[in-house]
């Protein structure tokens, strides 16, 4: 390829040897990096360019490019007596660390380097070896680059200079652009036939060095996030929609997008092809004749995610994302369009492409992996709805922050809900694949839950589901599901409400029960220990439940702790996490009014429960100590353990510093400053306590809200019965401590633990008497002394869970995170919420430092 720069004349020459840089409009001074400089200098160098001015200038408008800074060099140059005007464009990395830990900018930057130098010189070979009158050379004519960590840059021809101009990405993109670059991908797609048939090895090349590409690492934050939450509106845009079934497949699709994108990622394509991926309309520059503005030529931009797929990722990220829904109606007669230039360039090389990649074949790699392409196309849906509005723009340094600077909401998205809407009915119609659910064994029904999400089980969940349903005897049944809380009664997973109506020999019965499941944000699982909870909790529900029933039946205990919900059935897969359990609730159980604090007889009746399950603990390692090592082993790196979570120190520290506001008011300076001194150290004096272990270690509820005990009452008299405990998730073997502090200063008020030392001793009391029934001296297993001093000591783990609690609790009138919405946890952390209405929070979070402080109890 030859070096010779464009050449302008031009009268207008600037100073010899030195660079002018004009100030953007967002007013960034344009400067280049030492490295950067050499390797433009270097170039124009060995292109023959001596005396010199260098003028540089933003290369985009603002929203025309995402993936790198595009910087104008307009080189003026003299040549004897004649003076030259050459153009470049100069595509550097970001500086923006923020963004590049984010998002995997310097891998993508090597990948287009890859493909400019390489790639494309052995296309432009090969074609020439075959003599081809029209080659695939709609690319930017590539100079140089420099490959150098944090200073990558790409020198390219401003084809711009030539007449090539933007298509304006607002609009719907007409019929001829659309098939005019439906071909240029046809010729693309062909010359990786080309280089497979008659260059083997160099294909393999090929794909070693486009791999990890932007979408396959999914360990990137903002990757997750992005995708997610452009899935998000894309969904709510379809919730208008009479088409039910499309509306619960498009909604399973997001709610699994990353193992659905994932597993057609890494399935064998023997059809895959060096694609484009990043199809954008920004992306493609067109050029007109100038007398009479017909479309000549069009030139394509951007490779940084190009990576080895199916042809059908770029025919469906582009079609369905450029073209709006009367223009796909000529969708048929694209592809092909497609194939008719596929086949006929391939003739050129001697191949026939009927044979490579049949009709049939290219049919069958749209409706299989067309998937890939309809997730790109919504994110770009998405980009060209920002009329009018300011995007991100990631010269600013500063453009990620609240979390990530593409995050950014539509002012106006009705453009969008509309061309996204016919997009997905489009892929619907034509048949392509939404990874459908398979329904086994029976119908689902599917309510909407108050958010607008339809309630959908994933294909594994619904496979353990009724793999239960058919061990317990059920045959033909239907299923009507529908959400198992009410807005804050759950953060921590989705509660589904199952109703199953089934028949046996002519009569109609009808079972209850609760689908617990790990939340489908993925924002929520990168901020969070998600995964392990669950695991956690079906443990405990499928082990530990089980083995305390087995012990209190082999001592014939008359009155057994089983104050939690049945256990059915689980599902451990990644990402499809379930637990099936007996809906309480329909036997009559109910919540407590979180917004109140707990009077004294529901507090009584908890403390009396935690005795007693506290108490199994003391009989298995007694009786059984195998196992209880086994408990043990089996309910570590839990919740607050794993400070490596960013969410957990976020929230933690977040609701630290509200309890620390809340006391400023006190006249006891010593104890401000005993509680300022422990927000500022709660993570190093939690996780001291956590790796000291204590002798008096018991399985632990831990997460003890007021939202996570249900109450069942006399129905003639209203008194008091029972209760049930629900959301195990947190459980580990801890001092009996921490759930007695978390449970009573966060559900207490201060008038209520006045009578605090009446509830130790109650619970002691009781932990005694359910001792005794199984042959054991609970004065001595745990004497009321050494209560005091766990008390002292381990109250200091339950006190952090407590203020998170009461804050919790302070939610009055407002609405509060809620993780079946996958939005949920955008803007840094959605549990970082504020409370519209301190003056409650800070009541009975002050009230409760203090009577922590009265009681003696230790805050180091």
């Amino acid at each position: 390829m030859s070096k010779t720069p464009y050449r302008e004349k031009n009268k207008n020459c600037l100073p010899i040897s030195r660079y002018c840089s004009k100030m953007p409009k967002i007013n960034h001074t344009i400067v280049l990096k030492e490295n950067q400089q050499m390797v433009l200098h270097g170039f124009l160098k060995q292109a023959g360019v001596g005396n010199f001015s260098l003028s540089l200038s933003p290369g985009v408008e603002v929203g025309e490019n995402f993936g790198g800074i595009i910087i104008k060099a307009d080189v003026v140059w003299t040549s004897g007596n004649e003076e030259s005007t050459s153009h470049y464009i100069l595509k550097c990395t970001p500086p923006s660390g923020i963004l590049q830990s984010m998002i995997p900018v310097q891998r993508c930057f090597l990948i287009e380097i890859y493909v400019y130098s390489k790639i494309f010189q052995e296309f432009n070979i090969i074609q020439r070896e075959y003599n081809i009158r029209t080659p695939f050379v709609c690319v930017p004519v590539y100079y140089a680059s420099l490959a150098t960590d944090h200073d990558e840059t790409i020198v390219l021809q401003n084809v711009k200079s030539l007449n090539y101009r933007h298509y304006d990405r607002s609009q719907p993109m007409d019929y001829p652009h659309l098939l005019l670059v439906v071909k240029e991908y046809a010729r693309l797609h062909a010359l990786s036939y080309v280089i497979r048939l008659y260059k083997p090895d160099l294909f393999e090349e090929f794909a070693r060095n486009t791999e990890h590409h932007f979408f396959q690492d999914w360990s990137y934050e903002a990757i997750v996030m992005v995708t997610q939450h452009r899935m998000g509106h894309a969904s709510k845009a379809l919730a208008s929609i009479d088409d039910t079934v499309l509306y619960e497949k498009f909604l399973h699709f997001s709610q699994n997008v990353r193992s659905i994108f994932t597993k057609l990622l890494n399935s064998k394509k023997k059809h895959r092809v060096i694609s484009h991926i990043d199809c954008g309309i920004p992306n493609l520059l067109f050029k007109y004749d100038p007398t009479s503005g017909d479309l000549l030529s069009t030139c394509i931009l951007d490779w940084q995610h190009t990576r080895m797929d199916s042809p059908a990722v770029d025919l469906v990220t582009f079609i369905f994302s450029a073209a709006d829904k009367a223009t796909r109606e000529r969708y048929d007669e694209l592809i092909m369009e497609y194939h008719k230039t596929f086949c006929s360039f391939l003739v050129e090389f001697g191949c026939d492409g009927k044979k490579l990649l049949p009709f049939e074949d290219l049919q069958g790699e749209l409706k299989k992996f067309g998937l890939l392409g309809l997730m790109m196309g919504i994110l770009l849906i998405y980009v060209y709805a920002t009329v009018d509005q300011k995007v991100p723009d990631i010269l600013h340094t500063e453009c990620p922050k609240e979390e990530f600077g593409f995050l950014y909401d539509l002012q106006d998205r009705s453009q969008f809900d509309i061309r996204v809407r016919e997009a997905i009915c489009d892929f619907n119609r034509f048949g392509y694949n939404f990874e459908n659910l398979k329904i086994y064994c029976g119908r689902y029904f599917s309510t909407m839950s108050k958010n607008n999400h339809a309630i959908v089980l994933t294909e594994n969940q619904q496979m353990a589901f009724n793999g239960f349903l058919k061990r317990s005897g059920v045959g033909n049944f239907s299923i009507s599901l529908s959400s198992g809380v009410e807005a804050g009664e759950n953060l921590c997973g989705v509660i589904i409400k199952a109703d199953v109506v089934w028949t046996s020999e002519n009569e109609e019965s009808t079972s209850h029960y609760i689908l617990k499941c790990v939340p489908s944000s993925e924002i929520l699982q990168n901020l969070l220990p998600v995964q392990p909870s669950f695991l956690i909790e079906i443990y405990v529900y499928s082990k530990i439940f089980q083995e305390f029933n087995i012990i209190q039946r082999e001592y014939n205990i008359k009155a057994p702790f089983d104050c939690f919900p049945v256990y059915y059935a689980s599902l451990s897969t990644t990402h499809d996490k379930m637990i099936v359990l007996q809906n309480v609730k329909a036997l009559s159980y109910r919540h407590y009014d979180r917004s109140q604090p707990m009077d004294y007889p529901h507090l009584l009746l908890v403390v009396k429960e935690y005795a007693r399950l506290h108490a199994l603990s003391y009989v298995i390692r007694h009786y059984k100590p195998v196992l209880f090592e086994e408990f043990e082993r089996n309910t570590v790196h839990h919740f607050l353990q794993d400070w490596s979570y960013e969410g957990i120190m976020i929230v933690v520290q977040h609701r630290m510093d509200h309890a620390l506001k809340a006391l400023e008011s006190i006249i006891d300076t010593a104890l401000y400053e005993k509680f300022l001194h422990f927000t500022q150290n709660v993570r190093s004096v939690c996780t001291k306590l956590l790796n000291s272990k204590t002798k008096h270690r018991v399985i632990s509820h831990i997460d003890c809200g007021i939202s996570n005990f249900l109450f069942k009452y006399d129905p003639t008299s209203g008194d008091l019965l029972s209760t049930c405990i629900l959301d195990w998730q947190h459980s580990r073997l801890e001092s009996p401590a921490v759930d007695l502090v978390t449970f009573i200063f966060s559900a207490a008020d201060k008038a209520t633990r006045e009578r605090y030392d009446e509830l130790i001793m109650e619970y002691h009391k009781t932990f005694c008497s359910f001792m005794r029934e199984f042959g054991c001296d609970g004065e001595k297993l745990l004497p009321f002394d050494d209560l005091q001093s766990e008390l002292k000591t381990y109250g200091i783990l339950g006190f952090p869970m407590a203020i998170m609690l009461i804050y919790l609790y302070s939610t009055i009138d407002q609405r509060v995170p809620d993780v079946r919405e996958v939005e949920s946890s955008k803007e840094e952390f959605g549990f970082l919420y504020d409370l519209q209405n301190r003056e409650k929070f800070d009541t009975r979070v002050r009230e409760a430092i203090c009577d922590f402080n009265r009681f003696g109890y230790n805050f180091e």
